[in-house]
């Protein structure tokens, strides 16, 4: 079966230190039951010196932390089959930021 494409990653929410985002990843069609799809999430911090930090988590939300000010934040997104070791499907990138700090 075909799997489905993630065409691009919406990010929503607030960009602020506290404040969850979520991604929305925007599927294209495919050929099977969509319960057999499973997507995978990737935070990452991108630095304002343009360094790629993996961030915890491989859910659709991420809750910002004081690291995270000043910086961008990168979220990639792709489907996977549930038992499918090797995935060569491509990943899909959503980005925001700059991060602000924490409302005093």
């Amino acid at each position: 079966p075909l799997l489905p494409v993630v065409k691009q990653v919406r990010i929503g929410g607030t960009t602020r230190v506290g404040e969850t985002l979520r991604a929305y990843p925007v599927t294209a069609f495919y050929s099977f039951n969509e319960a057999s799809v499973v997507l995978q999430f990737q935070w990452f911090r991108l630095t304002p010196e343009g360094v790629l930090v993996p961030l915890a988590g491989e859910t659709p939300t991420l809750v910002l932390q004081p690291a995270d000010s000043a910086c961008s934040i990168v979220c990639r997104v792709r489907p996977r089959l549930p038992g499918e070791a090797n995935n060569a499907a491509p990943w899909a990138t959503g980005r925001v930021g700059p991060i602000c700090e924490r409302a005093s």
